[in-house]
């Protein structure tokens, strides 16, 4: 009947090799001389299923570098949880064309899930992922993040695309979504497939994304939201936190519908393109254009509130 373990010790080899976390739905291994340091950091496992925590299984999740295929005989029914934290293999979540190519010639053996894969995950936070570079490169059939409500990535320095608008389609639940200190990220929702090296070009005239919440924090080579020109609607969104993202030039090459934020200035109302270019153009006296500090007025939901952008 146990729920929730924590483990507060080093060598993991001493854990018995048939040691079974069948009832578990939280398994936390923390590494004292590091938590004491980090009191508010923590070193955890989410897992529902039941496996051995084997010497292979530990070696396994230590040299991984995408969680699917690479951990894809656990199976995911139930995962509504991913943290993953300075995990230096890792370059993907998910790697479709292995995935793909597992799938075809059977080396995996039967599909081991009821439905898709991640379908019943809400919350996905990413941070210190040195050699992460994207999260995922394509819509798959055998994957579904329908449920995916927040999305965190902090600290990934490989990152240089977050994931393409393909897939971006598919967050119908998404609602927050939080990228700060990745210092190469360009754009965090791509025009076409370029994450995989090819050269097609999304062709959608209109899309709407469920977001409320988005917030860029300290990205020095954003040069904007979305690359594409397709008129994106953004019916639910109402918070906007953007700050240090010296290269941005536009928040889209296409028009962005933001019903519930007015951007004003002295009494003018702009488009979110059109105030980021503003804010890119004025200096203030006698500093550089990195320097500029301006104030955003934002009206949301009907109350007015300040917050500083720096470019």
């Amino acid at each position: 009947s146990l729920k929730i373990l924590h483990l507060d010790f080093p060598p993991l080899h001493r854990i018995p090799e048939d040691f079974h976390v069948g009832t578990l739905k939280e398994f936390h291994i923390n590494k004292p001389s590091w938590v004491k340091a980090n009191p508010h950091f923590r070193r955890t496992i989410y897992h529902k299923s039941s496996f051995p925590l084997t010497k292979g299984i530990m070696k396994l999740i230590q040299d991984f570098d995408s969680i699917l295929p690479g951990l894809y005989p656990e199976g995911f029914d139930e995962l509504k949880n991913i943290k993953l934290m300075r995990c230096e293999n890792v370059k993907s979540l998910v790697n479709t064309l292995e995935l793909d190519a597992m799938l075809i010639s059977n080396v995996i053996g039967p599909m081991k899930t009821s439905g898709k894969f991640f379908s019943q995950l809400e919350e996905m936070d990413l941070s210190y992922m040195d050699r992460l570079e994207f999260l995922w490169d394509s819509p798959h059939q055998y994957i579904s993040f329908c449920n995916l409500v927040t999305i965190k990535v902090t600290n990934c320095d490989s990152l240089l695309k977050l994931f393409p608008l393909s897939v971006a389609q598919e967050l119908v639940n998404l609602r927050t979504l939080d990228v700060s200190r990745c210092k190469n990220l360009e754009v965090v929702i791509s025009a076409g497939d370029e994450e995989t090296g090819g050269s097609e070009i999304e062709l959608v005239e209109h899309i709407v994304l469920p977001l409320t919440r988005i917030r860029i924090i300290k990205l020095p080579n954003l040069k904007s939201f979305y690359s594409g020109h397709s008129t994106i609607k953004y019916p639910s969104f109402d918070v906007l936190f953007l700050y240090e993202c010296h290269s941005m030039k536009k928040w889209s090459y296409g028009e962005s519908h933001i019903p519930n934020i007015q951007f004003e200035r002295e009494e003018r109302s702009y488009s979110i393109n059109d105030y980021i270019t503003l804010q890119r153009e004025e200096k203030m006296p006698g500093g550089s254009l990195t320097e500029t500090r301006q104030a955003f007025n934002l009206l949301v939901r009907g109350h007015a509130f300040t917050f500083s952008a720096f470019y």
